[in-house]
């Protein structure tokens, strides 16, 4: 395609899709398999059914068509990987592209982190779009266009009150677990009925009977001004049984996997248990051992420790690959209230350190920074390869929560008898007495007030550290 094609297409469509948001919709490239392609021409027939009542509403809005008597709420639940948030995405970029009303939208999301995935799910879009680039703009938590901006807002933060925009956009909204979001959500609710015309568009799982969610997916029903959509199972073709079966083995429960993979409300006793005894037994090899040093010179090793110094304890493992297991060499345990003046010290770490350093020369030496700035900075000084880890964090802990269980039930894990063990608490009762929590981005591994899960959060960000590729 030579410069001056390709130069003329580019302005074809950015000339069309400034005056349609239909042709914007048909035209994008959108990132597809095996390669990317326009939405239209992969678009699947319950795409076309979701988008009928949308797209005259988005047109309303943006001053496209003036008589319009349809609903401008929606509410949609669709199973995980089914375009949800990018389709929203898609029609908010659009909608910036070619409104004659100015735009001031809102992308409310349970959290910052988890607002910042459909704002990077349109720049990802965008990128495929070189065309876009003198048009839409991507500032902080903003995507600016010509007429208007549209901001990333957390609905655990309290300050939706003032919010006047013309367009919102609910993201996940049934996994909205803090009580301050269904405030939120009653404060932007409110505040949209002062605006006219303007879009409600709530997108999400199903979620669980009881919620304050569900109730508002059962009062909306038998609103005019109101649009659902909701089917079971899975409907896309680009989510094939094999692929979702794999997702399937990484969540723990299955009335969870129902709720996620099969779109379908769920009570909140069907949730079940994270690992039992038998699937962390299973892991134990009575044919290692803990070791020193390493094994030979092919295998690469990794590192990991997460710090306690009174309450918590301080883990730190090693561990190699080895044909696609991950093969635990050695696990230091220590208790704040085993060490003299009753903590932990921050030199006991470095001694271990520079132990492993020496003895194993891990690839990576992963560490949660929490109380280790002046460790890690005596890392780097040493050029040691180093690795922060928020592993207490929101997506941190849900790629921990996953890759740990996937792997342990994967049989992908092994370690020595007695790996990790202290008086009193073994390694295995750790990992089945682990509970799972909901949290905006998915769920997480937490303890009761009685446990410890120090031990799993250190393989956790070993695993997921030594498989990231």
């Amino acid at each position: 395609m030579s410069s001056d094609f390709k130069n003329n297409l580019y302005a074809l469509h950015a000339a069309f899709s400034r005056r349609s948001l239909r042709y914007y919709l048909d035209n994008v490239i959108i990132n597809s398999s095996p390669k990317p392609l326009p939405w239209k021409r992969i678009r699947e027939s319950w795409q076309d059914d979701l988008l009928a009542p949308k797209l005259p509403a988005f047109e309303h809005l943006a001053g496209l068509t003036e008589t319009f008597i349809g609903p401008m709420s929606f509410f949609d639940i669709l199973a995980r990987g089914h375009d949800k948030s990018s389709l929203e995405g898609r029609l908010a970029t659009g909608l910036l592209l070619c409104s004659k009303r100015p735009i001031q939208g809102y992308i409310v999301a349970a959290d910052l982190d988890q607002g910042k995935l459909l704002r990077a799910a349109m720049q990802e879009e965008a990128a495929l779009n070189p065309w876009l680039e003198p048009f839409i703009q991507f500032k902080g938590d903003k995507i600016v266009g010509p007429a208007g901006e549209i901001e990333v807002v957390p609905a655990d933060a309290g300050g939706a009150f003032g919010y006047r925009g013309n367009l919102f956009i609910f993201d996940e909204m049934t996994n909205w677990q803090k009580p301050v979001c269904k405030k939120v959500y009653e404060a932007v609710m409110s505040g949209t009925e002062k605006r006219n015309p303007r879009i409600v568009a709530i997108i999400s799982n199903a979620g669980w009977y009881g919620s304050w969610q569900r109730k508002i997916w059962d009062a909306v029903q038998d609103k005019p001004d109101w649009s659902t959509f909701y089917r079971k199972g899975q409907l896309a073709s680009w989510m094939p049984r094999e692929r979702v079966d794999a997702l399937r083995a990484a969540i723990p429960s299955g009335a969870e996997c129902r709720r996620v993979f099969d779109n379908e409300w769920i009570n909140h006793g069907e949730e079940t248990d994270y690992l039992t005894v038998s699937d962390a037994k299973r892991c134990i090899d009575d044919d290692l051992c803990f070791r020193l040093r390493r094994v030979g010179a092919r295998e690469t090793y990794w590192a990991s420790i997460d710090y306690g110094p009174k309450r918590d304890r301080t883990v730190a493992m090693v561990g190699h690959k080895s044909g696609g297991r991950c093969i635990i060499d050695r696990c230091d345990v220590w208790e704040g209230k085993t060490q003299k003046d009753g903590k932990v010290k921050p030199s006991v770490v470095r001694n271990w350190i520079r132990d492993v350093w020496k003895s194993f020369k891990p690839t990576e030496i992963i560490i949660d920074p929490a109380g280790m700035a002046s460790e890690i900075e005596w890392m780097e000084s040493q050029g040691m390869p180093v690795v922060e880890y928020g592993a207490r964090g929101g997506k941190g802990n849900h790629e921990i929560a996953q890759t740990l269980r996937n792997m342990i039930c994967g049989n992908c894990v092994r370690w020595y008898p007695g790996c990790g063990d202290i008086p009193g608490s073994s390694f295995v009762e750790e990992l089945s007495r682990l509970v799972v929590k909901r949290m905006s981005y998915g769920f997480r591994i937490d303890h009761e007030s009685s446990e410890h899960d120090d031990r799993a959060v250190t393989l956790g960000m070993l695993l997921v550290r030594m498989f990231a590729e």
